[in-house]
């Protein structure tokens, strides 16, 4: 399972990998879920296998990883 935290109803955050396609690395995903949809908000995340992801309840998430 992918590192997740849910702050509400309305505010989740979930990190996903691209699938896999020939010749092309997979890349770390950002996702919050706003009680409606899932939006990418990906940042500077290059090279990052997320293994934990944690929100502040403000908006501000934090993804760590090797």
């Amino acid at each position: 399972m992918p590192p997740a935290v849910q702050e509400s109803a309305r505010s989740a955050w979930v990190t996903a990998l691209t699938p896999c396609v020939e010749d092309e690395p997979q890349q770390t995903r950002v996702l919050h879920w706003n009680g409606r949809t899932w939006l990418d908000v990906t940042g500077p995340v290059d090279g990052l296998w997320a293994s934990a992801v944690t929100g502040d309840g403000k908006g501000t998430v934090g993804v760590s990883g090797g």
